[in-house]
């Protein structure tokens, strides 16, 4: 369940998982801090939680179109992990989704 949080207990969070986490995922040796969702996988991930109210979340994957330009697949997610490919999948465009670094706001008031 989400909670509203202030912005001190966001930027707490996320210092103590920089700080205090043992095993902080990575990509590669860097430190994954954030992921950006683009308004079209947004848009998916409700039109999937609509159509199987039963998802426990949604997984997005980097491809290219037939005309080379970069997509996100969007995939929903049973609580077990597994994907449901088997149902609707979405291709969105890439827009500005995408993990930090690189793509992060350097001017965040949580960093």
């Amino acid at each position: 369940m989400a909670n509203i949080i202030s912005l001190k207990e966001g930027r707490d969070s996320y210092q103590n998982y920089l700080t205090r986490d043992p095993n902080p995922i990575k990509i590669g040796e860097t430190v994954f801090r954030s992921y950006t969702v683009d308004k079209d996988q947004l848009t998916a991930m409700a039109n999937l939680l609509k159509d199987f109210p039963n998802l426990a979340g949604f997984r997005i994957y980097v491809g290219l179109n037939a005309g080379s330009q970069r997509v996100g697949i969007v995939v929903g997610v049973n609580a077990d992990g597994t994907e449901t490919t088997n149902q609707e999948l979405f291709s969105t465009g890439w827009g500005i989704g995408g993990p930090c670094p690189p793509i992060c706001d350097k001017g965040s008031q949580m960093i």
